[in-house]
This record gives C-alpha cells, structure tokens and sequence, in this order.
C-alpha cells in the first residue's frame, strides 16, 4: 500500500472524527459557531445519526474485507456474520430514537466492530496502521458518545 493511500486514509479517517468531536462539543455548549446552527437541529439526534451511519460504514468494510482472497473460510464467514450483525443492530438501535439505550448500543457496536478488527489484525489479515488508525477514531466516537450520553441523558 502506498503512503500516498495511507496519508489519504489517515486524512479522512481524522475528517471523520470531527462531526463526533463537535458533537461533544455542542452537548458541552463549547462548540463555535452553535448559535449559527438552526434551532430546529438536535444535537442528540445528530449525534445518534451520524453515529449510525459510521458503524454502517464500518459493517460495509468488514463485508467487503469477507470477501478478499487468501481468507481462510472460517474468517471470511466471520467478517461476514459479524457485518450483517452490525448493520442490523445499527438499523434497530436507530428505532430507540434520541435514547440511551441507541447511544449505549452504538458504542457497543463501535466496541464489537474494533473487536472484530482486532482479530483480523492478530490473523494478520489487517495492517497495523490501519488498526491504530482505527483505534485512535473508535476511542473518538466512544468519548464523543460518551460525553452526549452524560449530558443528554
């Protein structure tokens, strides 16, 4: 992989984690520019939803990395299954709405698809910037996360 894709990866990966950190920032009342937003905006929701479609993304990963070659079966099934679990609990987590209970089940899903990674970097199926990678946004989703759930909750 070249550094050219790494630096590339790394740029929007850390992109990424600004929505999570402003999040956080807002249910604190720091963030700038708040007022400018419209009133209509939650941030609970906001924060849920954006949330939501990050652990979508990274379920879409782990499916697409189920269906590299050189897996063995028995890990390709693994990504696989654990995919799908992922994106339908994401999917039924969205139905709590503004809850704890979505927010607490989003950072267990954050949690399980680092889990998941984790494995694949221990089978050496995942390089490992890409799993400090992960590590570092993981840990950004979980704090923002954790941050609404206190505030908002």
């Amino acid at each position: 992989m070249s550094n050219t894709y790494q630096a590339l990866a790394k740029v929007f990966t850390y992109a990424g984690m600004l929505p999570f950190i402003y999040g956080a920032l807002a249910a604190l009342d720091w963030a700038p520019g708040l007022g400018l937003w419209p009133d209509w905006i939650s941030w609970p929701q906001a924060m849920i939803l954006y949330a939501a479609v990050i652990l979508s993304f990274l379920a879409g990963v782990q499916w697409g990395r189920s269906l590299q070659a050189g897996l063995t079966e028995s890990a390709s099934l693994g990504l696989l299954v654990s995919a799908n679990a992922i994106a339908v609990s994401v999917w039924l987590l969205l139905m709590f709405n503004q809850s704890s209970w979505a927010v607490l089940g989003l950072m267990m899903g954050f949690m399980l698809a680092l889990a998941v990674d984790y494995v694949a970097l221990r089978q050496q199926d995942q390089q490992a910037w890409f799993f400090k990678l992960r590590w570092q946004a993981t840990l950004a989703a979980l704090i923002s996360l954790g941050v609404a759930l206190i505030i908002y909750y």
